[in-house]
């Protein structure tokens, strides 16, 4: 397999990972915004707390497509360069979705708090 078919598949996954991310981002960012802007009662901190958790996905999402175990032996075919580009993949939107429950968690407790508190 040649090597440099082998850069273009990664940076194709990456690209990918890359534009996964960046569609969740913009899928979740009115609703963080929402949530951060009830919560603080200030926009410039809700301001400050969606480009925090922007910078969060951010870095889970292209911290997992940076890594990459490409099979560059003799024996690399199509099947090893298909799988190992499908496990970068599963490994972005794996971080991606443990960042997004733990922002889930994070945010129902706020929540919580604040509705008994309210009370």
């Amino acid at each position: 397999m040649d090597k440099t078919l082998v850069f273009e598949i990664y940076l194709l996954v990456f690209a990918a990972s890359a534009a996964l991310t960046l569609g969740l981002i913009k899928m979740l960012g009115k609703g963080m915004h929402r949530f951060y802007e009830q919560l603080c009662q200030d926009a410039e901190i809700a301001k400050f707390f969606v480009k925090l958790s922007n910078v969060v996905m951010v870095l889970g999402g292209l911290g997992a497509a940076l890594t990459a175990s490409y099979n560059m032996t003799e024996d690399a075919n199509w099947l090893t360069l298909t799988w190992n580009a499908a496990s970068q993949l599963q490994e972005v939107m794996s971080k991606l979705f443990i960042v997004l429950t733990i922002f889930a968690v994070a945010f129902f407790i706020v929540q919580a708090m604040l509705r008994r508190n309210s009370k």
